[in-house]
């Protein structure tokens, strides 16, 4: 039914977007109210599996999370109704983020390089299946060597510890730095400019596959319109619990105004524009594509999620995505 790889390893067959799909997701950029102050997650997986499955999917990846995600594997690895799960847990990140609890943390805050190598270790004790780094850093920053110190330390730690660099750099600056480093999976689009033919080289030199995340910013724009469209979804294989949640959404107050709104959609879409442009070329030169799509912020819903993705590859000319993980 998986058609998955080792059970404790990312799927490797090849991606596409047609039934019996490899999805990467759950980066934890800015997680959904339901996954910030509910324990459902953890306590009912199976809601999510069911949507996954549902939805033609077959294998995900959890790029990024609380250290319980790592249970999930095996737990889904035992049950026919499960994908299978790859998890990285928790994010090296250069963000001191705030989404933290008080005995289990979900970033892990890097800031020099003996703090990289402290998580490092952190995550190999527990076979992470990749090191995440969030790379938060503006290229503009007054200190832009620590930058390079921290992804570069992260990649050595990885390489080392066998396991793949995956990275959250959504700046073409920061990606670069990141494929320096080895990074073997993107996690998001490049969204500041064109990916240039240092980024491409870099890429091919690694393996690295790109995952553009096309549709995520699309729940955010409903959200904020509070205008959910059901009819973008296959809400038959969304749980209950979730459902009714985002059919609240038009209810919901603090509706920006109409000026407001307009000046955020145009942005979007050419923010929108700037990630097809991106992946159109990526796929022509030869870099591999994942399907993937942040599932867990708002209104980007677990398993439903990749029919809009899937959709989205079309916009940008590309017809049939495939890549490894």
């Amino acid at each position: 039914m998986r058609n998955a790889a080792h059970p404790r390893a990312p799927a490797s067959p090849a991606l596409s977007c047609h039934r019996n799909t490899r999805h990467a997701h759950g980066d934890a950029a800015m997680p959904s109210a339901d996954r910030i102050r509910s324990a459902a997650p953890r306590a009912n997986p199976e809601r999510f599996y069911r949507s996954y499955l549902c939805s033609g999917v077959t294998a995900t990846f959890d790029v990024g999370g609380y250290p319980w995600t790592w249970d999930l594997r095996a737990d889904a690895e035992r049950s026919t109704l499960a994908p299978h799960v790859s998890a990285a847990g928790p994010l090296l990140s250069t963000h001191d983020h705030w989404l933290n609890l008080p005995a289990e943390r979900q970033f892990i805050h890097i800031h020099d390089e003996a703090s990289v190598r402290a998580g490092a270790r952190f995550l190999a004790a527990h076979d992470a299946d990749a090191f995440k780094v969030w790379f938060l850093i503006d290229r503009n920053a007054p200190d832009t060597a620590i930058a390079r110190t921290l992804i570069r330390t992260a990649g050595e730690e990885a390489a080392r510890a066998g396991k793949p660099l995956i990275v959250h750099a959504t700046g073409l600056w920061q990606a670069k730095l990141a494929l320096e480093a080895g990074a073997k999976l993107l996690v998001h689009s490049v969204e500041d400019a064109d990916v240039d033919d240092e980024f491409i080289r870099l890429a091919l030199r690694n393996g690295t596959v790109y995952t553009p995340t096309l549709v995520v910013y699309q729940g955010y724009q409903q959200l904020r319109a509070r205008s959910f469209d059901a009819s973008r979804y296959e809400l038959a294989c969304v749980d209950l619990v979730t459902r009714a949640k985002a059919l609240l959404t038009d209810s919901l107050s603090g509706r920006p105004d109409a000026a407001t709104l307009a000046r955020m959609e145009a942005l979007g879409r050419q923010r929108y524009r700037q990630m097809l442009r991106n992946v159109r070329r990526l796929h022509d030169a030869g870099v591999p594509i994942a399907v993937g799509t942040d599932a867990g912020n708002p209104l980007t819903l677990h398993g439903p999620s990749v029919r809009n993705y899937c959709l989205a590859a079309l916009d940008s000319g590309v017809l049939a995505l495939s890549g490894r993980l």
